[in-house]
């Protein structure tokens, strides 16, 4: 993951061009079910909308999978946070997947469970299927290796399907553009070790992102 990313006025950009490219991948890779754009919603110093995946098979019946990105304001706004937490919680209690993507390296994961009882990580993508309630399945990652390929879950006839982050994340990022929309020549928008940000330097200088 990059962590410049995390920029505000990046974020959102990123996060589109993300669920879109997830988006696009299913509809080829599962042919049983579509993906659908949902929106939770939340009131800050204006109303905000942030998009979420739904997985279908059709229009009349309920979602089978959710797949929601975490922003953010969902880390840093209680109102985002609160919204995120209920929408999680809403989609367990009504039986229905749940796959949880944090690609942040700022602040706390929304799930408590990894706070203190995994090994170090930098990133998590947490997956909670319909017949195992508040059971999570964890992927984790590090900034300094490749986003995990994740199972994911559909209905209990249909086989785990598999997504691969890093190549979703190679699509979102080279279709948007952010190799020239992002300056690496500054520092990233939020702190890091020093180690951390030695090797960035070092991987920036290889990619000739940086003099």
């Amino acid at each position: 993951m990059d962590p410049y990313l995390e920029a505000e006025q990046v974020w959102a950009f990123f996060r589109k061009r993300f669920i879109e490219a997830i988006c696009r991948v299913i509809s080829v890779q599962i042919p049983s079910h579509y993906p659908r754009l949902a929106r939770r919603r939340y009131q800050a110093h204006e109303a905000i909308q942030e998009e979420y995946i739904e997985l279908r098979k059709s229009a009349q019946e309920p979602p089978t999978t959710v797949i929601d990105i975490v922003s953010p304001t969902d880390k840093t706004t209680d109102s985002a946070c609160k919204a995120f937490l209920e929408a999680r919680e809403e989609t367990i209690v009504h039986g229905i997947n749940w796959v949880e993507i944090d690609l942040l390296l700022q602040r706390q994961p929304l799930l408590e469970s990894l706070r203190s009882e995994l090994p170090e990580w930098d990133f998590a993508v947490t997956v909670n299927r319909h017949a195992k309630h508040h059971q999570y399945e964890v992927y984790l990652s590090t900034i300094k290796k490749r986003l995990p390929r994740i199972k994911l879950p559909l209905t209990a006839l249909d086989r785990d399907v598999c997504l691969d982050l890093p190549t979703i994340f190679t699509m979102a990022y080279d279709e948007g553009g952010f190799a020239s929309l992002i300056d690496y020549a500054k520092d990233p928008p939020i702190p890091l070790s020093s180690e951390t940000h030695q090797w960035l330097d070092a991987t920036l200088k290889l990619a000739k992102l940086r003099s």
